[in-house]
């Protein structure tokens, strides 16, 4: 990936951090991925403003719906063939596993498997995947940053669990992160040998 592109993701993650037109939720979530990617040296806080962020990023984000969006545009230059469909089957055989009743829908497509969930199975859902979403965007950053590949696996689990308990306290309620926390934290791990196979081979 360029280091134009790279320069676009980490002022698109500080654009979320720091701009506050949307959800706190979503916001302290992503201070905590700038936050950790810090702490790694993988990355610094700029002194930009909102507004600065914005204009750096080519007027590619309003808010954070927006951003997310360029965020994901970003991203696909990075993810190999092999590393999308390894994350399409881990997050299939997840949501057949949580949502047993609809796992004949999922075989016909997301789209039917979505449309055949209660309204409340469809906010479960989609708290689970804004956590794979988040969760993956930040193991993206991680690998992307490391532009020399130095940092071990250890390095990259401690980055991810760091991620993974933000994720868990501004995604969930507390009812469903007690039903969750170790059934995530279990994936979190899969993830993580994922991406690190997939970027340090």
């Amino acid at each position: 990936m360029s280091f134009m592109k790279t320069n676009q993701i980490h002022l698109t993650i500080e654009y979320l951090a720091k701009c506050q037109n949307s959800s706190k939720q979503i916001q302290k979530t992503y201070e905590e991925i700038l936050q950790a990617l810090i702490d790694e040296s993988l990355c610094a806080k700029s002194m930009f403003n909102c507004k600065q962020l914005s204009t750096l990023m080519k007027k590619n984000a309003s808010n954070h719906e927006e951003a997310r969006k360029y965020l994901e545009k970003l991203f696909k230059n990075f993810r190999t063939k092999e590393l999308e469909m390894q994350k399409r089957e881990i997050f299939k055989s997840l949501m057949g596993g949580n949502f047993p009743k609809h796992k004949q829908m999922l075989k016909r497509g997301l789209e039917n498997f979505e449309a055949s969930l209660s309204e409340v199975e469809a906010k479960m859902y989609m708290m689970i995947k804004t956590y794979i979403e988040i969760f993956c965007e930040a193991m993206e950053c991680f690998m992307i940053f490391d532009t020399e590949k130095k940092k071990s696996v250890e390095e990259a689990t401690n980055y991810a669990l760091k991620i993974h308990n933000t994720l868990m306290t501004q995604v969930f309620f507390h009812e469903e992160k007690e039903l969750l926390e170790d059934a995530l934290k279990q994936l979190s791990i899969v993830y993580i040998g994922v991406y690190y196979r997939s970027y340090y081979g």
